[in-house]
């Protein structure tokens, strides 16, 4: 199929050994040449000359592409899938469009022992009157005609009758599962074999996501996060529920530091005298020490309510290997399945060794960045324009170092070899965020606790000082994440004109050539789209500034209130008109990121009760000593009040714990028959005559 463009020609014509050629097929499908699977997909080939075992010696890739398509195609009408091949518009590709049939489906759920959920049973009046009924409760398919689960039509609505078994997403997971364990698709994309592979969109759903969500005017919409999760996934779904509830907790700190950001303009400050404007500051610090604690035991209710709802709680325990994880096969004795098995345990722990110490060497270079830019202020301090110049290059290093580690940090993470997308994405995370957390808050840690004492603060008030350098970073980074939201437009459209151009060049040629593309072509052409982490990360990262910081500035607050309204729906359109669809991952948590964001929140408390007692200037007519003895206590109160927070304000509510509890009952009585109550199953069995009546010689008086 490949009479293709002229610039593709030479790639084609390129040989590569026949030996070569075979092991990367044979790998392709998990396979070695001694086994006797191998065997058998080179005998259904026999047909093709290279791989009959004549004297050829090389092949070209062109020829290496057909009859690994034709091994594909082979193989796919073997397992039982439905299958066509689409050639692009410019033939430059070839598109196995695969979907899998609802008794294919059922078969591998049952093998699988695939959860799904039950259905209802229970009235409006029952949930009412027992909320923790409200969520029917899900369990591994045990037959492939149960009547026990829900089933769904097309557009993944429960019916009482008909239907399929399984929602889009169920259907996604169970093929993609099911080729991932037989095809390595991973060393099929190093071998240039296959370029994407990717889950269609629905358009009707999309087209609801797009009015309803994933633009600007539904600023004022709630977000639909069940459907979220329903169509992208739960772990898609968390993210912007996590967004949801930061969103609305950081109104109260937005509006309440706006208005201390508007005294603070219009109040006539005394310098000789603590200002009402301090103490509403020192007011404030507290406060957002406490609404820390308070939105970090809000969302885990939140989260443990939807990992719940959406059957995910303790998913972990079942996490599927990453694609990119690199070992030995090897039939997995438990599960039965050919996976991966890791080679050195020593070499895993020794390279993540490697990769913390190339993190700290980029944190001593960005010490050296700030100590530099420090020294540069020290020499425009008398100028108007020193201050506010050097937070603005404080802001743009930052960024600079930010995407120069991050892209160091993803080769060393790729290096690290990681089994499981969640072990990935957690290394990644922590990595990233200690350099960050450095890079971002240097400057300002500086400023607040050390400036005073080393080189002195402008008329001695580092506060001020500290709040045009936290200003300057947020807004010039608020200004560049706008911008970098451009990017990925920018990207598709100069690749959309590009292919344009070259099909305009090619129809003039030959006629035959189509101008549209087809569906399937047309979604190749966006973005992949992983996971949320970048959009967690900067979340992080605003949550420090705001945390740590804001009361130095307390207009932070409202600005962060704004970016996160314009980035949740920001982030919905990229997802609704730039990115492929996603992989519908299953997630019980948001992860490593609860355990960072309640680490910087006690690192919020600890900072906040230090820029009170040495930064406000409210206790400079205090000795060294009694300000220390001040800040313990004060940083011990804090600390203890997000304790007292955590434990008043439970991690699992008590519907989910009840919930839980329930579903575990209902899915033993119903899918496998086995009764909570066995004394009335013994009952039922037992026939008790006058036999059963004590006599009095069985009772001994004497031993």
């Amino acid at each position: 199929p490949f009479d293709t463009h002229p610039e593709n020609s030479e790639f084609l014509a390129a040989e590569l050994p026949v030996e070569k050629a075979r092991k990367e097929l044979l790998r392709a499908f998990k396979l070695e040449e001694q086994d006797t699977k191998a065997q058998k997909i080179l005998a259904a080939l026999e047909s093709v000359e290279w791989l009959s075992g004549g004297s050829q010696e090389t092949v070209t890739n062109k020829v290496f592409i057909e009859t690994t398509i034709a091994a594909l195609k082979w193989k796919f009408s073997y397992w039982g899938f439905g299958m066509k091949l689409v050639l692009s518009r410019d033939k430059d590709e070839v598109f196995i469009h695969v979907y899998a049939k609802e008794e294919w489906l059922r078969k591998t759920a049952v093998n699988e022992r695939y959860t799904l959920q039950l259905r209802s049973q229970e009235s409006a009046q029952e949930v009412s009157k027992f909320p923790f009924k409200a969520v029917a409760p899900y369990a591994p398919l045990e037959s492939t005609d149960s009547e026990l689960y829900k089933h769904y039509d097309e557009n993944d609505n429960e019916v009482a009758k008909g239907g399929s078994l399984f929602t889009s997403n169920d259907k996604i997971r169970l093929f993609l599962g099911f080729v991932k364990s037989k095809l390595d698709l991973n060393s099929m994309k190093d071998s240039k074999l296959l370029l994407h592979h990717y889950c269609l969109h629905d358009k009707a759903k999309l087209s609801y996501f797009k009015s309803e969500w994933g633009r600007l005017g539904a600023l004022v919409k709630t977000q639909p996060i069940d459907e979220i999760a329903k169509y992208f996934g739960e772990k898609v779904a968390f993210y912007f529920a996590w967004m949801k509830t930061y969103n609305s907790f950081m109104l109260y700190a937005g509006v309440i530091g706006l208005a201390i950001f508007i005294l603070d303009l219009v109040v006539e400050q005394n310098p000789y005298e603590v200002s009402s404007i301090q103490i509403l500051t020192v007011c404030f610090a507290v406060f957002m020490s406490l609404w820390a604690s308070m939105f970090d035991q809000k969302w885990v209710q939140r989260e443990s309510e939807l990992s719940w709802k959406y059957g995910t709680t303790h998913f972990h325990k079942v996490e599927e290997q990453r694609g990119e994880f690199q070992g030995v096969y090897e039939k997995d004795e438990i599960t039965g399945k050919i996976k991966k098995k890791r080679e050195s345990s020593f070499l895993y722990r020794l390279r993540k060794t490697i990769s913390y110490t190339v993190a700290v060497l980029f944190v001593c270079v960005v010490l050296a960045a700030v100590a530099a830019i420090f020294f540069y202020r020290s020499i425009v301090k008398h100028t108007s324009y020193g201050p506010l110049l050097c937070g603005v290059i404080n802001a743009v290093q930052i960024r600079i170092m930010n995407i120069l580690y991050g892209m160091i940090a993803q080769k060393m993470n790729d290096w690290e070899n990681h089994e499981t997308e969640t072990q990935y994405n957690d290394n990644l995370a922590v990595k990233l965020f200690l350099f960050k957390f450095v890079n971002s808050y240097a400057s300002l840690f500086y400023i607040a606790f050390f400036k005073g004492d080393i080189e002195g603060c402008k008329n001695d008030d580092c506060f001020s000082e500290l709040s045009l350098q936290l200003g300057s970073i947020f807004i010039v980074n608020l200004v560049l994440n706008v911008v970098e939201l451009g990017l990925p437009w920018v990207k598709q459209w100069l690749e959309a004109r590009k292919e344009k151009k070259k099909i305009q060049k090619m129809t003039q040629e030959d006629p035959s050539v189509r101008e549209h593309m087809g569906e399937v072509e047309e979604q190749a052409k966006c973005e992949d789209y992983e996971s949320p982490f970048d959009d967690y990360m900067e979340m992080a990262i605003q949550f420090g500034y705001v945390l740590l910081f804001g009361a130095a500035f307390p207009l932070v607050p409202f600005l962060a209130l704004i970016e996160t309204t314009l980035e949740v729906r920001v982030d919905a359109w990229k997802l609704c008109n730039l990115t492929k669809r996603p992989f519908p991952y299953k997630a019980e948590n948001i992860g490593v990121w609860k355990q960072i964001l309640l680490t910087v929140s006690y690192f919020g408390a600890i900072t906040n009760a230090g820029l009170i007692i040495f930064t406000s200037g409210i206790f400079d007519f205090c000795d060294t000593l009694t300000q220390w003895i001040i800040f313990m206590a004060l940083e011990h109160i804090l600390v203890l009040g997000k304790f007292v927070i955590s434990v008043v304000i439970k991690d699992v509510p008590e519907v989910v714990e009840d919930g839980l509890k329930w579903s575990e009952r209902i899915v033993k009585e119903k899918v496998y028959k086995v009764f909570s109550n066995s004394e009335d199953q013994t009952s039922q069995k037992l026939s008790f005559g006058k036999e059963f009546l004590l006599k009095p010689e069985e009772i001994q008086y004497i031993e």
